[in-house]
């Protein structure tokens, strides 16, 4: 950002007498000024006689090689402006390319983690039947290992009658830790509390 600015800071003089230029208000404005005053200079040094008289075709040609030498500087910070300004389309059109390439991984990823979510919920249902059909003694022994989201997740998946056996049969501290976020209400209330 700061080399821009500085570019631009460097820039601005030289576009502005380019535009000078191009709009010809350099050669129909400020040319004929500065030639009036250089005359008006030269006709005060030609009052003393110790000085020659000025060739105006001298002065002419010295300022068109000003002019010209301008030019070419003011055209140089054109080409070179307009490179810059090249180049700065081409980083944008590459950072464009970048952002899309981002999305399309970001959409990808996305889908992965729907697609793995929808796996483990097929996998834990699966799971969930084969416990359903145990006897609740057997299934807490089971559930023991278990991590308490698996293991809130496959209570929440049984009928009510069934989990509640599960939980009665479970380590006490370990089914109150799973009961309470089931137990928690959902619309922000709570329950039993009018």
């Amino acid at each position: 950002m700061t080399r821009i600015l500085v570019i631009s800071l460097i820039l601005f003089p030289l576009v502005f007498i380019g535009m000078l230029v191009a709009t010809g208000t350099l050669q129909d404005f400020i040319v004929p000024k500065v030639k009036t005053r250089i005359q008006e200079q030269l006709a005060g040094a030609m009052s003393s006689p110790s000085e020659p008289a000025p060739h105006w075709d001298v002065v002419d040609s010295l300022i068109v090689a000003g002019l010209d030498e301008r030019e070419k500087s003011v055209q140089a910070a054109s080409d070179s402006l307009m490179a810059l300004q090249e180049r700065i389309a081409a980083e944008r059109r590459e950072l464009s390319r970048m952002s899309e390439e981002i999305q399309a991984l970001l959409d990808d990823l996305m889908t992965f983690e729907t697609t793995l979510e929808e796996r483990r919920d097929a996998e834990r249902q699966a799971f969930a039947k084969i416990l359903g059909s145990i006897e609740p003694e057997q299934m807490a022994e089971i559930i023991a290992y278990l991590d308490d989201e698996s293991v809130e997740y496959l209570v929440k998946s049984l009928k009510k009658r069934e989990a509640a056996e599960v939980l009665a049969v479970m380590d006490p501290a370990r089914a109150a830790r799973l009961s309470g976020p089931m137990l928690a209400p959902t619309d922000g209330k709570q329950r039993g509390v009018n």
